[in-house]
């Protein structure tokens, strides 16, 4: 009994210390920019300027394309470009489901224009440049799941339509940790403002 105590408390230790880890890489790591323009407990209006991005489209919803999403996207980063260049990861990761197929985006650092940007290898991930826009979001922890998405996108369409603000509804989803962080995860759903105005 005495071992089994000791063996539980090395593997609690040993959790403990590894989400320490994740949450110290997560602080680390570069968020793409954005300006908080109202708030209201979980929801938040807020404004993205223009960002570099890479994206890939996957066939299957979140949870059938979500892996094979991010292991695209992180191959591109990691050294799978025309430069072998390896590219910091930033938050969030960027994601939409429409017609039976799922779109992920990873934001590239601020310090990069889109000529900086090197070329992949794979002719399925994407370089663009988005425009600046405004976003309703929902924040939440946890992880996401298309059933949390959803139940989300709800809970944001509710407040939306109670403060009177035209929505796009197309709902897309941000990751802000690694799958291994289990505690003090960030997410958000979040819908375009087509018209909103400050």
């Amino acid at each position: 009994m005495k071992v089994l105590l000791i063996i539980a408390e090395v593997l609690l230790g040993l959790f403990i210390l590894s989400q320490l880890v994740m949450a110290g890489l997560t602080l680390k790591t570069e968020v793409q920019p954005y300006d908080v323009l109202d708030s209201d407990g979980n929801f938040e209006i807020c404004f993205y300027p223009e960002a570099r991005i890479a994206t890939v489209k996957k066939p299957g919803n979140y949870d059938q394309a979500s892996g094979a999403g991010f292991r695209s996207l992180a191959g591109y980063i990691f050294g799978g470009n025309k430069e072998e260049q390896k590219i910091a990861m930033t938050s969030p990761v960027w994601m939409e489901s429409a017609n039976d197929s799922m779109t992920m985006h990873f934001v590239m650092p601020e310090s990069y224009d889109l000529e900086d940007l090197p070329a992949p290898n794979s002719s399925e991930v994407q370089l663009s440049e988005t425009r600046p826009i405004y976003r309703a979001v929902v924040r939440f922890g946890g992880y996401l799941s298309d059933e949390r998405i959803e139940k989300k996108a709800e809970e944001l369409r509710e407040w939306l339509e109670k403060k009177g603000i035209e929505y796009v509804d197309d709902p897309q989803a941000a990751g802000y940790n690694a799958p291994m962080q289990v505690v003090g995860r960030r997410n958000e759903v979040a819908f375009v403002l087509p018209n909103y105005k400050k």
